[in-house]
């Protein structure tokens, strides 16, 4: 197993991004594997899985296994979710493990980074935003082109944004896609990214919550608490 370390990999996306590559980013934490794992799940008010919901458990996982040289994952570290999980995260991604990353990449101890090094680039580009209609868009620290608002359990009940968003996207260039959208952005940017590869499409996950202020729950990384001090680990 490589070894991979936290700040670099996001280094590696702050690179691909500045240098202009076009390529997607989805990322898979605790909540992403138990719904593929088809266990039940409320995740802090925030989205809600059950059981008889496989149609939805089944489009996640093809997200998760699908493939490309433009496309990267990230899966659960040992730290965060133990090593039985991370080596079983990585062996049913089907992936290369070079196309494979931390799914907490831009969280914990790299937050501080990602807010000074990267949001501030999002300033520099046509932004296209998916977030949930409540969230507090005025107070972003860029300007979004467009924003697609959801509602909570997106993956469920704005599942029909996927093909409205492929639609979109066909003629669309040089634009950046943000999905704080839980697990529709993983959704998206496998399908996005499928329709059209001439845009980055990012998952972001709960990063820009201090701006819109519509999450279930206060993340423990960007309010100073453990995990604002935890540097990932991979591998053995």
């Amino acid at each position: 197993m490589a070894t991979k370390q936290f700040l670099q990999e996001l280094k590696t996306i702050e690179e691909r991004l500045k240098s202009g590559q076009k390529f997607a980013f989805s990322k898979y934490a605790d909540g992403e594997w138990a719904i593929m794992n088809n266990q039940p799940i409320t995740a802090q008010g925030e989205f809600q899985y059950q059981q008889q919901d496989i149609f939805y458990s089944n489009k996640l996982l093809e997200s998760y296994r699908f493939k490309d040289d433009g496309y990267y994952i990230g899966i659960s570290c040992p730290c965060c979710q133990g090593m039985e999980t991370h080596k079983r995260m990585l062996l049913s991604s089907k992936q290369k493990e070079d196309h494979v990353t931390f799914a907490n990449v831009f969280v914990n101890s790299n937050y501080p980074y990602y807010v000074d090094n990267i949001v501030p680039f999002y300033n520099t580009q046509k932004v296209v935003l998916v977030c949930n209609r409540n969230g507090k868009v005025v107070n972003l620290p860029f300007k979004p082109e467009k924003v697609y608002p959801i509602d909570h359990t997106a993956f469920k009940t704005n599942f029909g944004l996927v093909e409205e968003m492929k639609k979109d996207v066909k003629d669309v260039t040089n634009h950046l896609y943000l999905f704080c959208a839980g697990p529709l952005g993983n959704m998206l940017a496998a399908e996005l990214w499928k329709t059209n590869k001439e845009n980055v499409y990012l998952d972001i996950g709960s990063t820009l919550n201090p701006w819109l202020q519509c999450e279930g729950h206060k993340r423990d990384y960007y309010i100073g608490k453990d995990f604002s001090r935890q540097v990932c680990v991979w591998g053995e």
